[in-house]
């Protein structure tokens, strides 16, 4: 009987000193938590396909040469970027679309909004910047000017969706449309192409560093 009071005992001490917050076990214990960290810089290489829009003025007689109103090319695109957090990015990138006969050579800088909750991050965007195309053959055997290149501002809207492989290297595609005014001045104003537009489709890989 005394051996039995004193297990009790026992038990009602224990119990007592651990609500207490006694020294003996205690009921909860914190745990660190690691803090996730956004990785801020990353580099990226893509490749895909340009559709252009492209118009034309012709009265000339001669037809244009081959390859002049190519409106379907290759696309590279490589640069690097910079993550202010989960949700906001801004990029900096070279561009160059190769159709037949022309060249065209974007640089660009970009601002996008990511929604970072869902697995395939999805992402729009606004971009903004330089184009220059070039000729790389002349498009008409009559054309009077040795100029066989043009400039322009392009901007445009993007939307892309991101995969993450590891902590360093993501999976992505994105869509755009891209604007500019690049003009081929045949005859002095009577005869022109002009490329006005793309829609591009790009897959590519970022590493984050």
């Amino acid at each position: 009987m005394k051996r039995l009071l004193a297990i009790n005992s026992m038990i009602v001490v224990y119990t007592s000193l651990a609500f207490a917050g006694g020294g003996i076990i205690p009921l909860e214990q914190d745990f660190p938590t690691k803090e996730h960290k956004v990785k801020q810089w990353f580099i990226y290489v893509a490749g895909g396909k340009s559709s252009l829009d492209i118009s034309t003025k012709l009265t000339l007689p001669d037809p244009l040469n081959d390859g002049a109103l190519d409106d379907s090319g290759t696309l590279l695109e490589v640069g690097g970027g910079y993550r202010f957090s989960d949700n906001i990015f801004t990029t900096l990138a070279y561009q160059h679309t190769a159709l037949d006969i022309v060249t065209i050579h974007n640089l660009y800088v970009s601002i996008n909004y990511q929604f970072s909750d869902v697995i395939f991050k999805p992402y729009v965007g606004i971009l903004g910047g330089y184009s220059q195309l070039v000729w790389d053959e002349r498009p008409h055997p009559v054309l009077p000017s040795e100029d066989l290149s043009s400039e322009s501002a392009m901007y445009g809207i993007q939307a892309g969706m991101e995969y993450r492989l590891n902590d360093r290297w993501n999976l992505f595609a994105k869509y755009q449309y891209i604007v500019y005014d690049h003009t081929m001045d045949i005859k002095q104003g009577g005869d022109i192409i002009d490329h006005n537009s793309a829609n591009n489709i790009l897959i590519g890989v970022r590493y984050a560093f």
